[in-house]
C-alpha cells in the first residue's frame, strides 16, 4: 500500500503467508498507514512485511520486531501502543519510532544509538534503557504526564554532527545517571518545557566540549533538579526562562560561557524577594562569563529598578574569589541591547542579583520635560509597554542608537518642524 491518505486499519491479527506458501510480502510505504488492532503473524518463509520511505505501522498490542520477514526500513515509522521486543538499538535511516499509551514500553537491554532517527514517546509510555546516545540530527521526544526516557547510565546528546535534541514536555519525565550534551559536534540540546515537566539527573551534567552553540533551556516552569555539578563549558549556553528553574548540588560556568533569562520582577530591593532561577550550594563563575538578560524591553517597568535572583546559593564564588561582593563581581558579563538598558549585579549571603535600570525614552533621547518631543516620547514608552507591535519595533531600533542619535532619530520623524517629519499617528496608532 502506498500513498498520502491511503489507510487500512484492521481491528485483529495480521497473518502473511503460511508454511506451505511463501514469497508473498505487504509493503507500507510513502504515505500510507496500517493500523493493526492484535499483532502480526509471519509465517513460512521468504514472506516479508516491509514498513519503509514514509510508510506508518501502528500496532495497538506488543510487538516483536524482530519476528522473521519483518523490515523496518529507512525511513519508516513504527509506532506500538503495548510492550516492544526485537527491537534493534541502532535507529537511523530517519527511521521513527513512536511509543504510544499508558501500556507502551520498551526496555533495550543495553546501549541505544539513534543516529539520524526519531524516537517519541507520549501518552505515559516509557522507554528503559542506559548509555543512550543521539548523533545526527536525531530527536528524542517524551511528552505527556506519566511519559518518562529512563536512562541508567550517560545520556549523550551530541557525541557527532549537527542538531541533536532531547525535548521533554508537558509534564514528562527524563532520568539519567550523568549527561553529556554537546560533546562533539554543534547545536546540540536538550530542552525541558512546561509545567511538571522535569529532568532528573543523579549525578553530572557536562554542557558543552569540541563544538559550538550547545545549549539547555528550562522553561515555562519546567525543572532540572541534579546531585552533580552542572558544568556549561566551551561557549555552551543554559537558558532559565519564563518560570523554569534549575536546582543542583554545585553550579560552574567556565568564561566562554552563557547563563540566559528573560524575565524581571519589578523590585527596587533585593528584600522584596524577586524569583530565582538557579539554587545550588556553590555557584562558580569565570572572570569574564556572561549572564545576559534576553526578554523585551517592552517588558521593562520604566524608571525603576527591574531584579532578578540569578542564583540562591550558600557559597558565591567569581572570578577565583570565595564570597564574592560588591566589585568583586565586576568581572561578570553582563551584556544589554543599547542605552535604554543598564544592568548591575549584587550579592546579598552569597545569592546573585541581577538589576536592570529601563530609561525614560525622553531622558536618554535628552528632551525637556514639557516638551511636545518628550509627550511623543512617553507616548512610545506606553504604547510599548501596552504590548503594541508597531511601539515596541521602534525602541528596538532606536535601543541601537546613542542619545544624540536617538534624539534626531525621533526627531526626524515626529518634530512637525522637522524637514523630515513623518508624522506619530499613522506609525503608532492602533
Amino acid at each position: 500500500m502506498s500513498g498520502s491518505g491511503s489507510l487500512i486499519d484492521i481491528e485483529d491479527s495480521v497473518f502473511l503467508g503460511s508454511v506451505s506458501n511463501s514469497g508473498n510480502s505487504i509493503i507500507v510505504t510513502n504515505g500510507a498507514k496500517l493500523i493493526v488492532g492484535n499483532g502480526i503473524d509471519i509465517l513460512g518463509s521468504n514472506n516479508t512485511f516491509s514498513v519503509a520511505d514514509g510508510g506508518y505501522l501502528l500496532v495497538n498490542n506488543t510487538f516483536d520486531a524482530s519476528i522473521e520477514g519483518f523490515d523496518f526500513g529507512e525511513g519508516g515509522i513504527l509506532e506500538t501502543t503495548g510492550i516492544l521486543s526485537g527491537m534493534t538499538n541502532q535507529l537511523s535511516g530517519n527511521r521513527t519510532l513512536k511509543l504510544t499509551g499508558a501500556s507502551a514500553e520498551w526496555t533495550t537491554g543495553g546501549p541505544l544509538m539513534v543516529d539520524g532517527g526519531r524516537i517519541e514517546i507520549t501518552e505515559g509510555g516509557l522507554l528503559l534503557s542506559s548509555n543512550i546516545t543521539i548523533n545526527g540530527s536525531s530527536q528524542l521526544l517524551v511528552s505527556d504526564d506519566g511519559s518518562e526516557l529512563n536512562d541508567q547510565g550517560t545520556l549523550v546528546v551530541g557525541d557527532g554532527g549537527d542538531g541533536s535534541s532531547v525535548v521533554v514536555s508537558n509534564g514528562a519525565l527524563l532520568t539519567t545517571v550523568n549527561a553529556e550534551i554537546g560533546k562533539a559536534g554543534n547545536n546540540h540540546g536538550v530542552l525541558v518545557d512546561g509545567t511538571d515537566s522535569l529532568w532528573f539527573n543523579s549525578e553530572d551534567i557536562v554542557l558543552g566540549g569540541s563544538g559550538t552553540g550547545n545549549w539547555i533551556e528550562i522553561r515555562n516552569n519546567g525543572q532540572l533538579m541534579q546531585g552533580g555539578t552542572l558544568n556549561v563549558l566551551e561557549g555552551s549556553a543554559l537558558s532559565i526562562n519564563s518560570g523554569g528553574i534549575v536546582f543542583t548540588a554545585d553550579y560552574y560556568q567556565d568564561a566562554a560561557s552563557v547563563l540566559m533569562f528573560d524575565s524581571l520582577a519589578t523590585n527596587t530591593t533585593l528584600d522584596t524577594g524577586p524569583e530565582l532561577i538557579l539554587a545550588t550550594f556553590d555557584a562558580e563563575f569565570e572572570a569574564g562569563t556572561t549572564i545576559r538578560y534576553t526578554g523585551e524591553i517592552a517588558d521593562l517597568g520604566i524608571g525603576v529598578t527591574n531584579s532578578k535572583k540569578i542564583v540562591s546559593a550558600d557559597t558565591l564564588i567569581v572570578g577565583g574569589v570565595t564570597n564574592a561582593s560588591g566589585t568583586d563581581l565586576d568581572v561578570l558579563n553582563g551584556p544589554l541591547s543599547g542605552v535604554l538598558l543598564s544592568m548591575q549585579f549584587l550579592s546579598q549571603d552569597d545569592d546573585l542579583y541581577a538589576q536592570i535600570l529601563r530609561a525614560r525614552l525622553a531622558d536618554v533621547a535628552g528632551f525637556e520635560d514639557g516638551s511636545d518631543m518628550a509627550g511623543v516620547s512617553d507616548g512610545i514608552d506606553q504604547l510599548a509597554s501596552d504590548g503594541n507591535a508597531a511601539a515596541v519595533a521602534q525602541l528596538d531600533i532606536l535601543t541601537t542608537l546613542d542619545g544624540p542619535a536617538m534624539n534626531s532619530e525621533l526627531t526626524q520623524l515626529y518634530d512637525r518642524s522637522a524637514p523630515t517629519y513623518v508624522h506619530m499617528e499613522g506609525m503608532l496608532e492602533g
